[in-house]
Formats: structure tokens, sequence, C-alpha cells
């Protein structure tokens, strides 16, 4: 009949020992690595993985971490694959963007807002419309690959939207008419919900076409709306979904707002999109870069205002969380949007916090898709705080470091054993003295009894006229009065060794180490009779 039981129990620990490794398996595979191993980072053909390295804090409290981050970063740099980004590095590294491709400068926009005013110039002029289109197609691709590049550029934009239309009325204008549409399609799925005006330059055929592809200002804009191309030809490739935090911020996508959050755009996948948000007063410092993936028909991008009021540069880069508890809600998704920032592969939050009553650092590690990796405590020593970095660098354990789960096992032990002394008690408040003591004064109490009562049986042996005469009675109450006396020594012993105990605990302070006080009583048979032993430690 236990047969089942067991093989339950059995089941039911094998799978929870085996549900986190199955699960930390599958994160490793989605994120490149193997089940027990340091992730590779190396995800850039040819290129190390860069790590950033950023101190967290609460409220506003200062970064005791500052002095060692240096020892931090250099332990971390124990794993070769690693290229570790802190402190100054940062700032320099902030708002630039980390891709492949060449950044477009101001000088390069210039040049390009030159050429297009004179393509715009040569079709003004209207005899060779074919001539425009050989010019502007060239422009208009080198126009869309500086967009593309970044950063964020509302000089490169505006002319990017503004060659797009001078080349779709380049194509009407050469009776191209489903390339002309094609083009103004793409231009209104680019910069959702942009209507041109004046500023824009442009001819009235492109006017009326990217009208026509544009639905009209506010059309299918708002909450839960989404931003549609009218123009058959061109359809969205994907859908791009935004929310932003704090909810229903004001969202603006390359350069045009197209309603509050939640809202929804149709998009042309693999193209870049720009977005920030305006909330209650506040904006945007930077724009973030989303990038709809080619692959998927949907996607989800959050525009944290909250995240970018938690970045601190004053100084090198910090983030501030206004409690733990928010600490612990978002570091996850902040490790997202870091390693975002800085087209990082992995990212390290560090911390000061106290365990055992000692102040420690505290490093956590992060993937980039947010996947927790390790966690270690050291003290605020450089050679601990060093090998703490090689720790979260390589997995493997390293002298003076804590591993989480031994942090864990620190924090859980009974609080008696983490907590000061405590003050001992007034000494009239000790039950067990003054129980000790009553009971040893019941005691000789009752062995006075006795020894009263042994006396008179004597008394009565010898003076009672009947006794004298019947020497088998005479014999019964000698032998009475000897048992009441042994009595009353074994009551006399025993109350005055209570007594005696009972005033040593009174009078003994009271130790404030609970766990070695020590009482006992020991009743010990010896021949014709027994001896009870009391002892103790207070």
């Amino acid at each position: 009949m236990y047969r089942p039981t067991f093989r339950l129990l059995v089941i039911t620990v094998i799978s929870a020992t085996a549900a986190p490794a199955i699960s930390r398996a599958a994160h490793a595979a989605q994120d490149g690595s193997e089940p027990g191993h340091t992730p590779d980072l190396r995800v850039r053909p040819g290129k190390q993985g860069r790590v950033v390295l950023v101190p967290t804090l609460i409220g506003g409290a200062s970064d005791e971490t500052a002095p060692l981050i240096g020892a931090l970063a250099e332990g971390m740099r124990d794993n070769p694959r690693w290229v570790v980004e802190s402190g100054a590095r940062l700032t320099a590294l902030r708002g630039a963007a980390q891709s492949a491709a060449v950044p477009a400068t101001p000088a390069d926009w210039e040049r390009l807002g030159d050429q297009l005013a004179g393509a715009a110039a040569a079709l003004a002029a209207g005899p060779a419309p074919g001539q425009a289109v050989a010019a502007l197609e060239p422009l208009r691709s080198e126009l869309l690959r500086a967009f593309r590049a970044g950063p964020w550029s509302e000089r490169g934009a505006s002319l990017l939207y503004r060659g797009s239309g001078l080349l779709a009325a380049a194509y009407a204008a050469s009776s191209m008419v489903d390339k002309a549409k094609q083009m103004a399609g793409e231009t209104a799925l680019l910069f959702p919900g942009r209507q041109p005006t004046d500023v824009d330059g442009l001819p009235p055929e492109a006017i009326a076409l990217l009208r026509e592809a544009t639905p009209a200002t506010g059309a299918g804009m708002g909450a839960g709306a989404g931003v549609t191309a009218a123009v058959a030809a061109v359809p969205a490739t994907a859908t791009l979904r935004i929310v932003t935090r704090p909810q229903g911020c004001a969202v603006v996508v390359n350069g045009v707002a197209v309603g509050q959050a939640p809202v929804e755009i149709g998009v042309l996948a693999g193209e870049a999109y720009y977005g920030r948000v305006e909330c209650a007063g506040r904006a945007s410092r930077t724009t973030r870069r989303l990038l709809p993936s080619a692959q998927a028909a949907a996607r989800q991008e959050v525009l944290d205002l909250e995240f970018e009021s938690a970045l601190d540069w004053t100084g090198d880069l910090k983030l501030r969380y206004p409690s733990p508890a928010d600490r612990k809600a978002f570091e996850e998704s902040y490790s997202r949007r870091t390693a975002e920032m800085f087209e990082a592969d992995a990212v390290v939050f560090t911390s000061v916090g106290q365990l055992g009553g000692a102040d420690v650092i505290n490093a956590r590690l992060y993937l980039k898709s947010g996947y927790f990796v390790r966690q270690g405590y050291a003290r605020l020593e450089t050679v601990r705080v060093r090998a703490l970095g090689a720790f979260i660098a390589t997995g493997k354990a390293a002298p003076g470091v804590l591993r989480a789960e031994d942090a864990a096992a620190m924090a859980m032990l009974p609080a008696s054993s983490q907590s000061p002394p405590r003050s001992p008690a007034p000494w009239y408040t000790d039950w067990v003295g003054w129980t000790l003591s009553g009971a040893g004064v019941a005691a000789l109490a009752t062995g006075a009894i006795l020894v009263g009562m042994s006396r008179d049986k004597k008394n009565e042996a010898d003076t009672n006229p009947e006794a004298r005469l019947d020497p088998s009675l005479q014999a019964k109450l000698r032998q009475d009065a000897d048992t009441l006396e042994f009595q009353s020594v074994i009551a006399l012993g025993l109350g005055g060794t209570l007594l005696l105990t009972g005033v040593l605990v009174l009078v003994i302070p009271e130790s404030a180490e609970t766990k070695r006080e020590l009482m006992s009583l020991a009743p010990t048979p010896v021949p014709g009779g027994g001896v009870l032993s009391c002892f103790g430690r207070f």
C-alpha cells in the first residue's frame, strides 16, 4: 500500500530537482549558451561581447561603490571574451549609435540637403523628369541608409520625407504611376500620420500623392487605435504596438505624434522607427530606436519614461530607484533597457547593503534579454571586490566571495544568532529561582515536621508504660521513629539543596546567551535509598 505514495514522492523530488535545470537550459538555449557554463557573449562575429557595469542606488543615497568599480571591472576582465565598459566610458558612449553602419554627421546632412535642393530645382524645371528620377533614386537611397544608421536626427527625417515626396512626384511626371503610388505608400508607412506642409518644399503632385497615402490628421489615432496606410499597393508588413510607462503617455514616432498609448501602427518590417514619449509635462530626453523584425508580423515596444527618470548622469552613470521594492520589480526590465542603450550583450548592476552585520557589495549579471545569470557578494575590500568581478565573469568560486545561495543561508539564520545580546531581566522576575527557593522551603518545613514526629515516636517508645511491658510494641515504635528520621534527612537535604540553588539563581545575573542555560535534576538509586542531584548553568 506504500508503493504508490513512495513512487509519487520520488517523482515529485525528481521534478522539483530537474525543473530549475530545464528552465535554465531553455533560457541558455535562447541566449546561445550551454547550461552550467558562462554564456558566450561573442554574438557579433569577430568581436568581443560588450558588458556594461552600472551602480544602482536607492533614493538619494550616495554611491559607495565608486572607489571599488575599477577593481570589480578589473576582475570581470578575467573573461577574455568580455569588453567591460564602466564609469567615464559609459558617459562617452551616451547617445552614440554602436551599430556597424557609420552614423551620419551634421555635415553629411548638409551635403545631402544641398544635393536634394538641386534635384528639386531640376524637377521643377520640367523638361526632363527622367533625369530627375535618375538623380533622386540614389539620393533617396543614401538618405534612407543614413536614417537607418541613426542616431535620430530631425534634420535627417525632414530630408528623407522631402526626398521621398520628390521621388514620388518625379515618378508621376515620368508616367510611372504605380511607382509613384508605391513610393508615397512607403513614405506614409515610414512616417505614420505625417501630412505634407509648405515647410517640406514639395511640388503639388507630391503633396497630392502623400495626402492620398496618409490618413487625415487624427484619423485612426488615439488610445487603442492604429495608424494605417490608405494605399492598398503598399500594405504594412508588420504591426508595431507601443505602450508606455507610465501608461497613457503621448507617443511620437519618427517625429510624428501618433496618439496616446497604447497605440498600434502599421510599419515596414526592418525599417528604422524612432520613438519618444511625452507625459505630464515630462518628455523623453532621448529618442529610442524601434526596429520591427523582418520575420515578426507583430511586435510590442515599451517606451519607459520612468527608466529615463531613473538614470542619473551626475558624474558617472547610476540608476536610482525610489525603494528596494521598485528595484526588485523593475531591475530585469531595466537590464534590457540598459543593454539596448549601449548595444551591450550583458549588464552588471551593483549595490551596497548589509549581510550578517557587515557592509557588502552585491553584483548581479543579466544578459541583454533580461535573463538573470548569477549574483555574488563580497566585503568592501579591493582584493575581495576584484575576486567578485572574476566570479561574475567566469562563474568560478573565489575566496572571499559569497554566492547567492550562501548569502540566502546566512539571511535565514535564527534571529538570535544575528541580533545583539538581549539585556538580562531583573532578578525578581526570575521564576525559576523563586520556584526552586519555594520548593526548598517547603522541603525544609516537611523535614522539620518529620524530625518532630521522629522524636515523638522515640519518646513514646521510652515512656509509654505499655511499650515498656510489650517489647514488640516498643521495637515497632522505635522502627517508626527511625523511618521518620530517615525521611526527614532526605527532606532536609533536598530542601537545603533547592533553596541554595534558588538563591544562587536569583543572585547571579541571567546569561544573555539563553541557549547556554542548563538545569538538571538527576535521581540516583543507592543501597538503602537514593540520591537526588540538582545542578545547573544559568
